[in-house]
């Protein structure tokens, strides 16, 4: 066999490593929960881009450009009943003793992919030449 046959088998081969990739390399998301008790440990998570504050009636307030002092959370966002319509929209300040938890999720891709696309392609280029 000369070795131009060879190509479009190696084709179909990279486009079958290349969605096997995509596919076993999902987002992860990390959410952590915090009590209210527990709320003063979340300052560090100022950076976060939004948080989510669960009330005790089942309605929720999604806050982002948020902050928290020591009385309450404050932030831009929206506030949603127990069904999750929206009741209102705009800045919030919520009060310490108003929600239960709070909820922040944190996206974290990429974990390894850049590792196997470079394994991915040393290994088609060994292949081809």
């Amino acid at each position: 066999m000369r070795k131009s046959q060879y190509y479009p088998h190696l084709i179909i081969i990279g486009f079958l490593i290349i969605h096997l990739i995509n596919s076993d390399c999902a987002n992860r998301i990390n959410r952590e929960l915090h009590k209210l008790n527990q709320l003063g440990k979340i300052a560090h998570l100022k950076d976060q881009p939004y948080v989510k504050l669960h009330l005790p009636d089942g309605g929720l307030y999604i806050l982002h450009e948020w902050f928290s002092d020591s009385s309450k959370v404050t932030g831009v966002g929206v506030l949603l009943n127990a069904d999750r319509d929206t009741i209102s929209k705009g800045k919030f300040d919520v009060r310490l003793t108003d929600f239960v938890i709070a909820e922040t999720n944190i996206i974290d891709g990429d974990q390894g992919r850049s590792a196997l696309w470079i394994m991915t392609g040393v290994s088609l280029a060994a292949t081809v030449f």
